[in-house]
């Protein structure tokens, strides 16, 4: 794969990552398969509450994980 450098709404992106927080806050079975839940969960809601910020400062964001 070549470089990504897509930017994003952030209004968009805490929407996608808090709603992931809460399926896994609310699917037991589903949070099982998680090595650790309640770590992804906070780190979803983590990027939530920076793209909340981001937001308010009219800003896009672009996420890379390695």
């Amino acid at each position: 794969m070549g470089p990504f450098d897509e930017w994003f709404d952030p209004a968009e992106g805490k929407a996608v990552f808090q709603a992931l927080a809460n399926v896994i806050k609310q699917k037991p079975k589903l949070a099982k398969t998680l090595e650790d839940p309640e770590a992804v969960v906070y780190e979803l809601e983590e990027l939530a509450r920076v793209l909340a910020i981001a937001e308010k400062r009219k800003t896009k964001f672009h996420l890379e994980m390695s």
